[in-house]
């Protein structure tokens, strides 16, 4: 009877399939149509307010209401590299700042795919309505040896997984 057991216990052991945390080193971002690679991503968070409001009649107990969700800014950081591509038009929404540009920039949401081993995204979160509101170059330095990195910060509306 014994044995028996142990053969069911090993069994269920080699059978059951292990979870591991996922990899945030592989990922892609999608801006439009275009898959553009970026060496990091931040930001993907969010917070909740409360609203405390007083009871009726009690001063020392307070509720605690849900009052409205705050983004993070979604950060994007990458090797620089010629302003030809789609990531040019966002940058340059600074700059000329009309509303066909706003439009038109509104209408590519970004889109962060965490991937699997096979490259398949394994979860996903899609930012809308982003708008660049800032760009910074990397410190030139003589004394390192690194590529030139840029980073581009977008404010958005919201975002959830898909």
């Amino acid at each position: 009877h014994r044995s028996s057991s142990r053969r069911i216990s090993d069994r269920k052991c080699i059978s059951m399939e292990f979870s591991y945390p996922a990899p945030g080193f592989y990922f892609q971002v999608k801006i439009g149509l275009q898959t553009y690679s970026f060496k990091e991503v931040s930001g993907i968070e969010f917070s909740t307010d409360f609203e405390e409001i007083a009871s009726g009649g009690e001063n020392d107990f307070k509720y605690k209401a849900f009052s409205r969700r705050k983004y993070s800014d979604l950060e994007l950081k990458k090797g620089f590299i010629p302003r030809d591509s789609l990531l040019a038009e966002f940058l340059n929404f600074s700059i000329i700042n009309s509303p066909a540009v706003i439009s038109k920039l509104k209408m590519y949401p970004i889109i962060v795919h965490l991937l699997d081993k096979e490259g398949t995204p394994s979860q996903s979160w899609i930012f809308y309505e982003p708008v660049p509101s800032k760009w910074k170059l990397g410190n030139l330095d003589a004394m390192e040896n690194n590529y030139l990195m840029e980073s581009i910060t977008f404010s958005y509306n919201h975002f959830h997984s898909i």
